[in-house]
């Protein structure tokens, strides 16, 4: 005969484990970049100018790693990591930054900033950029270069 405190027990147990499962599962949805890995998100904030292609602005809302607490309240210029648009000069370069502006002008963005190099020669924070979008994140390089 089972103990009825032995049931519950194992049932409260089974509960218990279906609950964590959910809850990781959330987890990496809600804090993936489509659904394909999960990201560091330092800073949270809105982009209030495009310089060219691969350089916006963004005034910083919220931190989430200390570290960069400098930064909270500031419009900060923002260098996009690995990705080197066409100069202004050439019609290349005015297309790129015209497309980077419709796609982030006035839009919130989250910042995973370079920790090795956080800035570069001009002063400018390094970091990938990232869309916020339904139960996921967009990386902006794969908006900009497709098939990357």
């Amino acid at each position: 005969m089972t103990k009825p405190w032995n049931f519950h027990g194992r049932v409260y147990g089974s509960l218990a484990i279906i609950v964590l499962m959910i809850l990781a599962v959330a987890h990496v949805t809600i804090f993936s970049v489509d659904s394909s890995y999960s990201v560091d998100l330092d800073v949270y904030g809105v982009v209030t100018y495009v310089v060219d292609g691969d350089t916006v602005d963004i005034e910083v809302l919220n931190v989430y790693d200390l570290k960069y607490s400098d930064l909270l309240s500031k419009v900060v210029r923002v260098r996009f990591a690995d990705i080197n648009a066409p100069e202004l000069d050439t019609l290349e370069g005015r297309l790129a930054r015209d497309f980077l502006y419709n796609l982030t002008f006035g839009e919130y963005v989250y910042l995973d900033i370079d920790d090795l190099y956080v800035y570069d020669k001009y002063g400018r924070v390094v970091a990938t950029l990232y869309l916020p979008t339904y139960k996921h994140y967009t990386y902006i390089k794969r908006k900009l270069i497709p098939g990357s």
